[in-house]
């Protein structure tokens, strides 16, 4: 995909950056991610307005199966 799924927008590495996207959210054990899906813009606005709060729902059941969520570790299957 050469452009923003949510925007449109072509990514050309200056104005329009690829953003980093987990397919599976990282805080409940995701480590699968993309790089052609959203741009930074988009992507940073859905981590806020989306992920986060659909986190938040599971944060308890993924703190008692003891699910990593260190966002420092290597990406395993990053795709670009």
């Amino acid at each position: 995909m050469d452009e923003c799924y949510l925007c449109g927008k072509e990514f050309d590495g200056d104005k329009v950056e690829k953003h980093d996207e987990h397919i599976i959210q990282q805080a409940i054990g995701g480590d699968l991610t993309a790089l052609d899906i959203l741009c930074s813009i988009c992507g940073g606005k859905l981590g806020n307005e989306v992920d986060v709060p659909f986190v938040n729902i599971f944060d308890g059941m993924a703190t008692r199966l003891d699910i990593k969520k260190d966002r420092k570790g290597k990406k395993k299957g990053t795709k670009s």
